[in-house]
C-alpha cells in the first residue's frame, strides 16, 4: 500500500465539505511539448492534464497494489484538525469537459453533473483535484498546554550547565 499526504488550511475543519487538494506539477508543455497551451483545444489540454496525472497513478501501482491519499485539514491556529483518506483514483478523460476561466485557469467539469473537478494552472502548471470530506472523518482538538516554568523544566531534566561549552 502507498500514502501520499496533503495539508489543507479551513477555518472550519469539522464541517468543511469541500476542498481543494493540490496534486503536483502536471505540464503539458513538458510531457507533450506543446509550447502555446491556449492554442490548443481546451478539452484536448485536459485530456493531457489528466493523462499526466494517470500515467502517476500507474505507475505507483506497478509497485503498490493500492494507493491511498491522507488528508489532514488544519484549523486556524492548529487547535482543531480533521484527517480522512481516499483512494486516488485514475480519471477517465472523457467523463470530463474543460474551460478557460476568467483568471487564465483550465478547470474541468464533471459531465453528469458540471460539478467542477479540476483546476489547472498555466503560469506554474499547478493541478488541482477538489474533492468532498466526508462526515465520518477522525475529528480532534487539541488543547494548548499550559507553558511551562523554565526553572521548573530545567529542574525536571536535572540540567547541568556544563553541557554547553561557550568555545568563542
Amino acid at each position: 500500500m502507498a500514502w501520499s499526504a496533503k495539508t489543507v488550511k479551513n477555518k472550519n475543519p469539522f464541517t468543511v465539505r469541500n476542498i481543494r487538494l493540490i496534486s503536483g506539477r502536471n505540464s503539458p508543455d513538458y510531457s507533450f511539448d506543446i509550447e502555446n497551451v491556449h492554442a490548443e483545444d481546451p478539452n484536448r489540454l485536459g485530456e493531457m492534464i489528466l493523462g499526466i496525472w494517470n500515467g502517476r497513478i500507474t505507475e505507483v501501482r506497478k509497485k503498490f497494489a493500492t494507493t491511498r491519499t491522507v488528508v489532514l485539514i488544519k484549523g486556524e491556529g492548529l487547535e482543531t484538525v480533521s484527517v480522512f483518506e481516499e483512494e486516488a483514483l485514475r480519471f477517465i478523460p472523457e467523463d470530463y469537459y474543460w474551460e478557460w476561466n476568467s483568471h487564465d485557469n483550465l478547470e474541468g467539469y464533471e459531465r453528469t453533473t458540471d460539478k467542477k473537478k479540476f483546476t489547472w494552472q498555466p503560469h506554474g502548471s499547478q493541478f488541482t483535484i477538489s474533492t468532498t470530506a466526508p462526515d465520518c472523518r477522525l475529528k480532534l482538538r487539541i488543547r494548548k498546554p499550559p507553558k511551562l516554568n523554565k526553572n521548573d523544566f530545567l529542574a525536571a531534566i536535572k540540567f547541568d550547565p556544563s553541557w554547553i561549552e561557550v568555545v568563542e
